[in-house]
């Protein structure tokens, strides 16, 4: 008997899930379909049932779901060298360009490996090169693998590897580290089903062969209290001396970072195709009922400035 294939395969990282955990290990979710709450742990969550499994020969199997967990793995690690870093945070430090670069990988990577992309994804894949990906992996992770005749694997081993196709350009990097934040909120953030908030305004492209990669405002929930926020539109000057200083004139950062994360959990509420969850139940249940729009959040970043100049 063949080796047992794993077939709910998360499109949401299982290590990534456990950051928004509260001491009960396990998450309150509302169905935004069924309109009930209920409580679950990373495993039962953000899954699609095949979505990695591929043929060869008239024979399934779980490739792709190997090599994703073997990214993670790798990811994983990192991860927690990054949390450790801003854990130690003062307003001397600043956070190092590698691991603001491993942050904004995970966030694409955490992008186009979900189902909601697959459209976005099968407009661009057959101008993407296959020899660039194989280079990439074999630079990035010293694997290296013939090409061959294997459509669904290499579809989807593609996609797996866009993240690092579009960031390969590292004055793409810079620029959007550049223009990026990590900040820390009281209130704890929610999680959806596609937890990257995008915002249609497009800041640059770049193009890679006949593909077109757009790069757009976002935010992106790192953990239940620490949110990284890419804009090229923000007041960010303003928000620094805020950040660094505790208050400009009788807003203080207590304020700012309340609002931001009210802002921050009507868009990921709005955003969700179905399911949404946050440790604390009370505050689902509060970010139901406020309405509102996720493009809120940019405006509230993008003028700032003038929010300040009015108090």
């Amino acid at each position: 008997m063949g080796q047992k294939l794993t077939r709910n395969n998360h499109y949401i990282s299982q290590f990534y899930i456990k950051e928004f955990y509260g001491d009960s290990s396990c998450l309150w979710i509302y169905d935004k379909e069924k309109d009930n709450y209920f409580k679950n742990v990373a495993q039962n969550i953000f899954y699609k049932k095949d979505m990695n499994i591929t043929t060869i020969n008239g024979v399934e199997n779980d490739e792709i779901e190997k090599m994703q967990a073997l990214l993670e793995g790798k990811i994983k690690v990192n991860f927690e060298e990054v949390k450790s870093f801003i854990d130690s945070w003062d307003e001397h430090t600043k956070i190092s360009c590698k691991n603001m670069e491993l942050l904004i990988w995970f966030a694409y990577f955490t992008f186009w490996r979900n189902p909601q992309t697959d459209k976005l994804y099968d407009s661009i894949k057959d101008g993407i090169d296959v020899d660039l990906v194989l280079r990439i992996l074999d630079q990035y992770f010293m694997i290296q693998i013939q090409k061959d005749g294997r459509d669904d694997f290499g579809s989807l081993f593609k996609r797996m590897l866009l993240p690092y196709i579009m960031l390969e350009d590292k004055s793409v990097v810079q620029r959007i580290v550049k223009n990026s934040r990590i900040i820390g909120t009281k209130e704890p953030s929610l999680l959806n089903d596609f937890p990257i908030i995008c915002y249609g305004k497009k800041n640059f492209s770049k193009y890679i062969g006949e593909v077109e990669f757009i790069f757009s405002d976002f935010v992106f929930p790192i953990t239940k209290n620490l949110v990284f926020i890419y804009s090229e539109n923000c007041a960010w000057n303003e928000i620094d001396v805020l950040l660094h200083s505790g208050s400009i004139g009788n807003i203080t950062v207590e304020l700012f970072t309340e609002f931001l994360s009210y802002f921050r959990d009507t868009a990921l509420f709005i955003n969700a195709e179905r399911f949404v969850c946050c440790e604390d139940e009370n505050r689902l249940k509060k970010i139901q009922k406020i309405s509102g729009k996720e493009i809120l959040i940019f405006v509230y970043l993008r003028y700032f400035k003038e929010i300040i100049r009015k108090k």
